[in-house]
């Protein structure tokens, strides 16, 4: 084997193997029988045109890989290169190709990303478009995140990039090459990081398109249109997870259709001991919720209870998730603390997950800053568990929870929708069924009850009708039109009855009244410091409900905390309680005054 050494007008060198001319498939001449040996010479100026240093890099971004070299294209030569050839005398010979491709590649090769220093913006957006494409990418909220199927095909979860996983996504879809300048070669290169690191930070994702959630089922739009399509929803920024096959939803469904589709719902639920038939109503609501749960900005959150253990908490709940996706639902503790509920949230939104279900509660549903946030806002952030970045997620989850004897507290109770069970039997537990695999045959009918929920949804909508009788829900006027109205519309019960009722017997509403009713004994209309109050307090009799109700308020134990008092009383400022609230009065010094005035409603 001979090496050869090219020198160009540059004067650098390049190394070079004879047999690395190739393929160079020699060819026979029309009468020659001999076999016709590659004219080494011009295939070799051949090369040195392709990799000369000013041969002009750019970054690209290709159809394909760049082929082999048994599939490189037959190189095309300038009209000098071929005059030269002609006049050697020597056969025509294939030359190593160029760095170009044609037009018509095999949709197996992999596109083609070139790096060139001084071009990043270029590369990012040539890379973003790549990803983009691909459909598998969306931008959430300034992140890049990626939707990755279930192994089992039952749904799909979302991942937020980092820079390695970006890396690894990127080198399944891409070759990428850099420019040598030593050799005058492009060489293959991992996914570039600095690239990747600005994609993850947000830097460059105008053209992906937004992600505002994920759908396990058709779903609805804000129109009321059914969208059957899986993938990427254009109007609503939904991704669909889900085979359309057998959901079968009339356009302009009557009421005779929704009543029988509501029958079929309700049949499901004929072994469930619900206490009244408003915890039925609930129950059916939150079937309905759970089917649509994508579409609606904001969802209450369903809280199912019972006195006893063995009830059907658990299994009504897991019943209801299953109108959300075939997946089990995200099952979690209910956090202690405020700041361990944020962590808590983020980290299980992060994946947008249909459900997030709390199971057996053992204490009354505290009101955490971050939960009452996600039942009423669209978004959350917080920092990402062992990040110093913070992230913001959708709250499009259905939220469930389930207790034996525990209700929401404060806020919690404009937020939840309460379904309770009695079985009103001794052993709830040892009760028997006539469908004792009620869930697996869901589960295998998923779609025909999914399009019973949709069904009575439709109905409502295409029936014309504007509203029917019933309280207003603030921040859940969206979830009332068409998942507690189109309910009362075919004759059930308010599904809101229990949430109304809990607010009435919510026990810290309950403790404020007992807090002004005292004071207003006690002190009329007058102005007064706190500190004046208490003393006044302990003098009373323990078993005083005034004495007893401010110390359970200032969290003592036969004591007052002054100090806890006053906090706890500034909380509360303004709150209505049986016609009588709280208000600051004008300070003495540095003391705060208060005093309870009447107001008529």
């Amino acid at each position: 084997m001979n090496d050869l050494i090219i020198e160009d007008d540059t004067q650098m060198s390049h190394d070079f193997h004879a047999d690395d001319v190739v393929p160079a498939t020699a060819h026979n001449l029309p009468g020659d029988s001999e076999e016709v040996q590659p004219n080494l010479d011009a295939a070799a100026e051949v090369i040195a045109h392709f990799t000369r240093p000013d041969h002009p890099p750019v970054v690209i971004l290709e159809d394909e890989a760049p082929a082999s070299p048994e599939e490189r294209p037959e190189a095309s030569l300038d009209d000098a290169e071929a005059d030269a050839i002609a006049e050697s005398g020597e056969p025509s010979t294939e030359a190593v190709a160029a760095p170009t491709h044609t037009a018509q590649t095999p949709d197996t090769r992999l596109h083609r990303v070139e790096v060139v220093p001084g071009k990043i913006g270029e590369t990012l957006a040539t890379v973003e478009a790549l990803l983009a494409d691909s459909g598998r990418f969306f931008r959430r909220n300034g992140k890049l995140v990626e939707i990755r199927q279930d192994i089992d095909g039952h749904g799909c979860d979302v991942k937020a990039m980092t820079i390695e996983s970006l890396q690894v996504a990127l080198s399944t879809m891409s070759e990428w090459y850099r420019f040598n300048t030593r050799s005058s070669a492009w060489q293959p290169c991992d996914p570039n990081a600095a690239v990747c690191r600005l994609l993850i930070n947000g830097s460059s994702l105008s053209r992906l398109k937004p992600l505002k959630g994920v759908a396990s089922q058709p779903h609805l739009r804000p129109d009321g249109s059914l969208c059957l399509s899986p993938g990427y929803d254009e109007v609503t920024g939904i991704y669909g997870a889900f085979d359309a096959q057998g959901i079968t939803v009339e356009a302009n469904p009557g009421i005779e259709e929704a009543r029988a589709a509501v029958a079929e719902l309700e049949d499901l639920l004929s072994e469930v001991a619900f206490a009244t038939k408003q915890d039925l109503a609930a129950a059916l609501s939150a079937i309905l919720t759970a089917a649509v749960r994508p579409s609606l900005p904001h969802a209450p959150l369903f809280h199912v209870t019972a006195h006893q253990p063995g009830s059907g908490k658990t299994y009504l709940c897991d019943l209801i998730a299953l109108f959300a996706g075939p997946k089990p639902p995200s099952q979690a503790s209910f956090p202690g603390s405020n700041e361990e509920c944020g962590k808590l949230l983020l980290s299980q939104l992060m994946r947008s997950p249909a459900v997030i279900q709390f199971d057996n509660l053992t204490t009354d549903i505290k009101p955490h800053d971050k939960l009452c946030s996600a039942l009423t806002s669209d978004l959350i952030e917080g920092r990402v568990l062992g990040s110093s970045s913070t992230a913001s997620v959708s709250t499009r989850a259905l939220f469930l929870s389930s207790g034996n004897n525990v209700m929401p507290m404060a806020d919690m109770g404009r937020r939840t929708m309460v379904i309770r069970l009695d079985p009103k039997v001794e052993m709830p537990s040892a009760r028997t069924f006539a469908r004792p695999n009620l869930l697996t045959d869901v589960r295998s009918e998923r779609t025909r009850y999914v399009t019973a929920a949709l069904t009575v949804i439709r109905a409502w909508l295409a029936s014309g009708a504007t509203t029917v009788s019933c309280s207003p829900l603030g921040s859940f006027g969206g979830w009332s039109k068409w998942c507690r109205e189109s309910l009362i519309w075919l004759g059930y019960d308010d599904p809101a009855t229990g949430l109304f009722e809990g607010l009435e017997s919510d026990p810290d509403r309950l403790l404020l009244g007992r807090v002004l009713q005292g004071w207003k004994s006690l002190y009329g209309a007058s102005v007064v410091m706190l500190r004046n109050v208490v003393p006044a307090a302990m003098r009373f009799d323990p078993d005083d409900d005034f004495r007893d109700a401010l110390v359970e308020a200032s969290g003592g134990n036969d004591t007052i905390n002054v100090r806890k008092l006053g906090h706890w009383l500034a909380r509360r400022e303004g709150h209505i309680v049986g016609g009588l609230r709280l208000v600051k009065a004008p300070k003495t010094g540095s003391a705060q005054n208060w005093c309870v005035e009447e107001v008529k409603t």
